[in-house]
């Protein structure tokens, strides 16, 4: 079976770069009260403050730039930190109204769902389940802000994403993408995406903030 999955994986792969062809699954998870999974000893989690992610730009490690934070908090959006002796270690954003994607798009979030995307830790502290814990005291309190459930947009092409996205519960609820054509990005989705409200889109007149994939493998 892995090699099936990697060999669909690669196949999946070419016909995406030889039609210029990015499809994604949609998949939507409901969220839960995961509280009872005690994370790290060593490490805090919180919601970070306007405050915290503008003294964190300070660090070119951790890929944060004012004009990004400024933007993304003034469409409402959340971030959530995981902390060592105060240390800013890892984050992940998360959506409610629209964030950027792919290729200058964005992704158009539908009420009541969040969208999870920028998530990041230090490799220092990689592989030691801070991508998951920062997610589940995430999920913990987006359920205590009314939201309950996460959207989430899978590459076709990413087995191992999507297998992990199955086994955290999500169902796929249909699919979109978009096709580079002539210099230009023609986005699309079927009857499934279109039912719940998600739609990808390229902002009238542009911006500069730099998109970021969903859902790629943990740090």
């Amino acid at each position: 079976m892995g090699w099936g999955r990697a060999l669909l994986a690669r196949a999946l792969s070419r016909l995406e770069r030889l039609f210029r062809l990015s499809v994604y699954c949609v998949n939507v998870r409901t969220l839960t009260d995961r509280s009872d999974v005690a994370p790290s000893t060593s490490i805090t989690y919180r919601k970070l403050n306007a405050a915290e992610l503008l003294a964190a730009t300070d660090n070119i490690e951790l890929d944060l730039e004012p004009e990004f934070i400024r933007e993304a908090m003034e469409r409402g959006d959340l971030a959530w930190g995981a902390f060592e002796h105060e240390k800013l270690v890892g984050y992940t954003w998360r959506a409610a109204s629209q964030a950027p994607f792919m290729d200058g798009l964005w992704v158009r979030v539908p009420h009541p769902l969040q969208y999870g995307y920028k998530s990041y830790t230090r490799p220092t502290h990689r592989g030691r389940g801070i991508y998951p814990a920062v997610g589940r005291v995430a999920d913990e309190q987006s359920l205590q802000l009314g939201y309950p459930a996460m959207l989430h947009l899978v590459d076709i092409a990413n087995i191992a994403s999507l297998r992990a996205a199955n086994e955290l519960g999500s169902r796929t609820s249909g699919y979109a993408g978009y096709v580079k054509l002539f210099g230009r990005r023609l986005t699309f989705r079927t009857p499934g995406a279109r039912s719940i409200g998600v739609e990808l889109y390229m902002p009238k007149g542009g911006n500069k903030s730099r998109a970021t994939q969903v859902l790629r493998p943990s740090p």
